[in-house]
């Protein structure tokens, strides 16, 4: 039925099995059951992950044949999906048809924004969640981090972080990788070594991070130290 066919779609997307993902979901079709709400959550969250523009345009027409397309959690998986195929025009238009937005759906949008380089834009939606009368969640957070980063906005990336550690955010492993990426691209390296240690977990991509704020400011023995520590740290380096 389309309660276990959208577990094993679920599966699919959790193993990252995008092409299985497809593939069921037109099984699944050819067996005479239509796809639902959850049905579309997850065939869309395969589009992003597999970055296939031209099926989550497909999929977003099936949602309006079928009248799902007014639904936020719907519209907020098109937003993101949109923007996490690199096409912020047709993000930001769903964005804008909808009457209502919760900070998930403000959350993709940032996201989206942010993804396209649009760092400037990105802080201002990013500020229009307050004027809304709705708090950041740590997607937006991480997204108006980044774009901090790459617009050395050094003030309003240490408010951020002020914030971050009043509502606890900052030890939460993408939330903190962000920030050691932007203290470390400000040259802030103190603050990106601390912020890096008190995190409750590491990765590689929290390493990388590390590691990628000493070597640009030609910091290589700490870069090099950094890398032998993430080894024994049982975190595979990548390439």
């Amino acid at each position: 039925d389309q309660f276990s066919w959208n577990l094993f779609l679920g599966a699919c997307i959790q193993n990252n099995e995008f092409h299985k993902a497809f593939h069921h979901f037109h099984q699944m079709q050819t067996q005479g059951l239509l796809p639902n709400k959850h049905t579309f959550l997850h065939i869309l969250a395969a589009c992003a992950g597999h970055n296939s523009i031209s099926k989550g345009k497909l999929m977003h027409a099936l949602t309006l044949t079928t009248g799902l397309v007014s639904d936020i959690v719907l519209e907020c998986a098109l937003v993101n999906m949109y923007g996490k195929c690199g096409d912020f025009h047709n993000a930001k238009m769903i964005f804008d048809q909808m009457p209502k937005r919760d900070v998930a759906l403000w959350s993709a949008i940032v996201t989206a924004c942010a993804n396209d380089g649009r760092n400037e834009e990105a802080l201002h939606l990013f500020h229009q969640i307050y004027i809304n009368n709705l708090l950041p969640d740590p997607i937006a957070y991480v997204a108006a981090l980044n774009s901090c980063s790459n617009a050395c906005r050094s003030e309003d990336g240490l408010r951020i972080h002020t914030e971050l550690i009043f509502f606890g955010y900052e030890k939460e492993l993408q939330v903190g990788t962000s920030l050691v990426d932007m203290y470390g691209k400000f040259g802030a390296l103190v603050k990106a070594q601390e912020v890096f240690d008190g995190l409750e977990a590491k990765n590689v991509v929290s390493w990388n991070a590390l590691i990628a704020g000493y070597s640009q400011h030609e910091l290589g023995d700490k870069a090099l130290d950094c890398f032998e520590k993430m080894k024994l740290c049982d975190s595979t380096p990548d390439e």
